[in-house]
């Protein structure tokens, strides 16, 4: 009977623990993230989702910060 009730615990807190799971994933699927990256003369360097190109997250890490409106975000490479 115990046994049942820990086996029956365990089996509701996977559960929960896989939707949190789900739900936090479709989250950051929906809050994709647009990034483009200028030059030093101002010039579009680069754009995409850094979260699929890990050669623009190396750019975002680099480069500065400028603004962002919605999901876009704005960045410029220093000299």
């Amino acid at each position: 009977m115990e046994a049942e009730l820990i086996a029956d615990i365990d089996q509701f807190f996977a559960d929960e623990d896989f939707i949190l799971e789900e739900e936090i994933y479709m989250e950051m699927e929906e809050e994709a993230e647009e990034v483009n990256i200028f030059d030093a003369d101002n010039n579009i360097f680069a754009s995409g989702n850094p979260a699929n190109d890990i050669e623009l997250r190396k750019l975002v890490n680099q480069a500065d910060y400028i603004s962002s409106f919605g999901s876009e975000k704005y960045y410029r490479l220093s000299k």
